[in-house]
């Protein structure tokens, strides 16, 4: 065998350089990140994953969502049902020994704020008269942050505003529900676009978003068998490459 081919058979693959900004470990992780990666989650999302990197653990995040959880469940459990603290602690020692509640707060994802988001919106409609001005900032607080956090959980906030009005109650009451989810919607778009226009220069929703969709509709067949009538003749630079495409959408 040639020199040349056992060399070419046997050199290890070419590394792709590190960026000279980012270090090692979980800094240096988050850092490249933000930095390069063209599939991140959210840009709010990534700076929290970031923060807690940059503190020294993604612990604190299992940590801050579990204490976030608690305090969400506390006061709905308070102001939307009136319960006693003894009641209180009972339910919530039930949702941490027997719900999915415990798994969800220790996820690097945003899972958890969909259920919270749904917990904070029903508190900003139907309890706010019951909060006090701490508390209203708060839920509102949260509930922003859980409409930039994932982009189907702005579509159910959006969703939910409506819907507020649809529920019981004078003219003015479905009014004033409006006005309370509708705000932090409007809020919510407005910052994500505002950092992905500082961040990425594109003023939209979702920079950089990882091809979910077109990744599961290319397994279940639709994606594959439209490209496969259509290429090559369309001359889409994918054409080339669907004998490349990887069959599974987490490999995809």
């Amino acid at each position: 065998m040639p020199a040349d081919s056992r060399t070419a058979r046997t050199a290890p693959p070419a590394m792709t350089p590190v960026p000279a900004e980012a270090g090692e470990g979980w800094f240096g992780a988050a850092g490249r990140m933000l930095a390069r990666d063209p599939s991140i989650r959210s840009p709010t999302w990534s700076v929290v994953t970031y923060a807690t990197a940059v503190a020294g653990s993604f612990w604190l995040l299992a940590l801050g969502n579990a204490l976030v959880a608690a305090a969400a469940v506390e006061l709905a459990l308070a102001r939307l049902f009136a319960l006693s603290p003894v009641w209180r602690l009972l339910l919530l020692a039930l949702l941490a020994a027997v719900t999915s509640l415990p798994w969800f707060a220790s996820f690097l994802m945003p899972d958890l704020y969909a259920g919270l988001l749904v917990l904070a919106a029903l508190l900003l409609a139907c309890g706010w008269s019951r909060l006090r001005p701490d508390e209203r900032v708060a839920v509102a607080v949260l509930y922003v942050a859980a409409l930039t956090f994932h982009t189907s959980q702005l579509l159910l906030g959006i969703l939910l505003t409506p819907l507020s009005a649809l529920m019981p109650g004078t003219w003015s009451e479905r009014r004033w529900r409006l006005l309370r989810l509708g705000l932090p919607a409007t809020i919510a778009v407005a910052l994500l676009v505002t950092l992905g226009w500082l961040g990425y220069g594109e003023p939209t929703l979702t920079p950089r978003s990882p091809p979910f969709l077109l990744a599961r509709v290319w397994e279940d067949g639709p994606a594959r068998a439209y490209l496969a009538r259509s290429c090559p003749e369309a001359g889409w630079a994918i054409c080339a490459q669907l004998g490349r495409l990887a069959p599974t959408a987490q490999e995809f």
